[in-house]
């Protein structure tokens, strides 16, 4: 399914029925601004409310974080190192803060990143966390950051990932984990 067929009952409203519902990697910020308050993001709640499950990769991962960096911007972790208040983190459609409650909230008081090794994103993941805290007052907000060929589950509380952690031959986590 395209982006542009959000609104298209004939495609989109099978979803609502859908058992397991995968997003792929693409733009999160064109997530957001292309699906919030359309057919798709109602039948994709409705779905959930039912008892389906989501999941995604890369920006389908982070779309899904209760602190949902989604503003549209380019924003690399040279930016927030270097200013904490980087306009690159507000969104570029409506300057307000990139950081957005209000679409697919599903890992409740989570930001979630993605290829924080490959494209050296943690320090802009923990910017992004920062000003997450200070814009929300909620300072039980936890960054999640994904590597490449990982996966985690939430079940209640508790967090899963795959491969572990403890499996040093094929995590990519540091040892320092």
């Amino acid at each position: 399914m395209c982006i542009r067929d959000r609104n298209n009952v004939s495609l989109v409203g099978v979803v609502a029925s859908a058992d397991i519902i995968f997003i792929s990697g693409g733009d999160q910020g064109q997530y957001y601004h292309e699906w919030k308050n359309t057919i798709l993001d109602v039948n994709i709640k409705k779905a959930l409310e039912k008892g389906a499950s989501i999941g995604g990769t890369s920006a389908g991962a982070m779309i899904l974080a209760g602190y949902s960096l989604s503003g549209g911007q380019d924003l690399a972790t040279p930016d927030v190192l270097e200013d904490a208040m980087s306009p690159l983190l507000n969104d570029k459609f409506d300057g307000n803060s990139s950081i957005h409650t209000d679409f697919l909230p599903f890992v409740k008081n989570a930001i979630v990143d993605t290829h924080v090794t490959e494209r050296a994103r943690l320090g802009r993941l923990t910017g992004v966390l920062a000003k997450a805290i200070d814009d929300f007052k909620d300072h039980s907000i936890v960054g999640i950051g994904l590597e490449q060929q990982t996966g985690m589950w939430i079940h209640g509380c508790l967090l899963y990932t795959s491969p572990s952690p403890r499996d040093l031959s094929t995590s990519r986590m540091p040892s320092s984990a």
